[in-house]
């Protein structure tokens, strides 16, 4: 796919040369015009929305990680400093890099950087050892790997190592926390800490992405086999957290904890830590959803919105009920996703939390559905809502692709503006996941 970038001069900036990634499966062009014409596509990167923020909200804190708070600008500052760093290593628009890294301000910085200048994250997720991450990787072509130092036991920085012998592309490790001892075998190492810390210097007009480009590659779900790799433009990823902020009704107040891992769809764009940057609010990193640390964060940093699962949520309800944690009730809403939530369980989330359910089904290739935070308790309680966009087109289709009548089982299409039309790299199994007319 190659990008179809405006020459329009836009604040002084002009869109760079269109980078061009094989692999990628395009919407139709027909289709493409549509989305445009209608407003769902507006042709920008992902940053542009929250570069808008920190002009507006300078000085407001952005991003609340422990005892790190970092200002609009400072986050900006960081990214930028990220962005450098990865031109300072040959890394420049349209080269992937494997990205997995917990939850914290360094995960929102370096991934605000790659966005900034077109490099594409691969998002990795934080369970992944030697055989996905090479996996995704080698499916990539990536050229760097972003690890932390260690996760439970397990040395990453010799895991990435590994994978850089395994993937000759990977010609870079970043690493989160301490460098390796001893020596360097296959790809020399960089402090991430030291990259995100440089005063920033690169030429910002001359890497702003067309929002046809390719942002990120998520990563698609199920429980077997290895992940294939779902590619979000940035057209289509922006609309996707324009339409979740507008359900879940985000603005410059929202303080939004972060405890799932930020690399899964839900908590970094559905609207997650990207909506609240998109609305000036600002987000709250934590590296786990443990009950005791989320529950005295809620209270002490006046969070708003959280994301969670429901075994998390029911873990939070448990805690609450036995320790009373929550005392100053600013939590609004409470988004449930990751899976069904019984009946019973969504019935004490407001009695107990405090908060408004929020109901949420969708995956990584696309359609959101949401319950309203002014719905009815029924269908709150009961649903996992319905679609965010008013052009998501949803078919429910027999085992023979025939449409069925309503209130009949079937299987589930769907397609719209933010919904790929195919997995990178994966003819074989596009070809079974996709019906011919997208």
């Amino acid at each position: 796919m190659k990008a179809a970038h405006s020459d329009a001069i836009e604040g002084g900036r002009q869109a760079r040369t269109p980078v061009s990634i094989d692999g990628v499966v395009p919407w139709p062009e027909d289709v493409a015009d549509r989305y445009r014409k209608a407003g769902y596509w507006q042709g920008r990167s992902l940053t542009t929305y929250i570069a808008e923020q920190v002009a507006r909200h300078t000085n407001d804190v952005a991003i609340i990680d422990g005892t790190t708070r970092l200002t609009c600008r400072q986050l900006w500052n960081r990214a930028g400093a990220g962005a450098q760093a990865l031109l300072d290593l040959g890394i420049g628009p349209g080269d992937r890099i494997v990205l997995q890294l917990p939850n914290g301000w360094e995960f929102v910085a370096l991934t605000l950087g790659c966005l900034r200048i077109g490099v594409v994250p691969v998002m990795a997720l934080p369970a992944h050892r030697k055989h996905e991450l090479t996996h995704l990787a080698a499916l990539s072509e990536a050229v760097a790997i972003v690890v932390a130092d260690n996760d439970r036991d397990t040395d990453l920085r010799q895991v990435a190592q590994q994978v850089s012998a395994a993937v000759p592309s990977i010609r870079s490790v970043l690493v989160h926390g301490d460098l390796s001892s001893g020596p360097i075998e296959y790809a020399p190492e960089r402090s991430l800490a030291a990259s995100l810390e440089t005063v920033a210097r690169f030429a910002e007009a001359d890497y702003e992405p067309g929002g046809s480009d390719v942002a990120c590659l998520l990563l698609s779900g199920g429980t077997t086999g290895l992940p294939k790799l779902i590619v979000r433009t940035h057209d289509d990823y922006a609309y996707n957290v324009l339409c979740c902020n507008e359900v879940s009704e985000f603005d410059s107040s929202t303080v939004y904890l972060g405890t799932l891992p930020s690399s899964h769809n839900f908590p970094l764009a559905c609207p997650g830590v990207l909506g609240a940057l998109f609305v000036g609010g600002r987000a709250v990193m934590l590296p786990s959803p443990a009950a005791e640390r989320a529950l005295r964060t809620i209270d002490a940093e006046g969070v708003t919105v959280a994301a969670v699962v429901p075994a998390v949520a029911q873990s939070w309800i448990e805690y609450q009920r036995e320790y009373h944690a929550l005392r100053g009730n600013t939590l609004r809403a409470l988004q449930v996703g990751g899976s069904r939530m019984p009946d019973e369980l969504a019935a004490r989330v407001e009695p107990v939390l405090g908060a408004r359910l929020q109901q949420v089904f969708g995956m990584a290739e696309g359609l959101i559905n949401m319950t309203r935070l002014d719905d009815e308790p029924e269908i709150i309680l009961n649903t996992q809502g319905r679609p965010v966009s008013p052009a998501d087109e949803l078919l429910v289709v027999d085992e023979h692709g025939t449409p069925v009548p309503d209130g009949t089982p079937g299987a589930l299409l769907t397609r719209g503006p933010y919904t790929p039309r195919g997995y990178f790299r994966a003819t074989e199994h596009n070809a079974r996941a996709f019906t011919p007319d997208g």
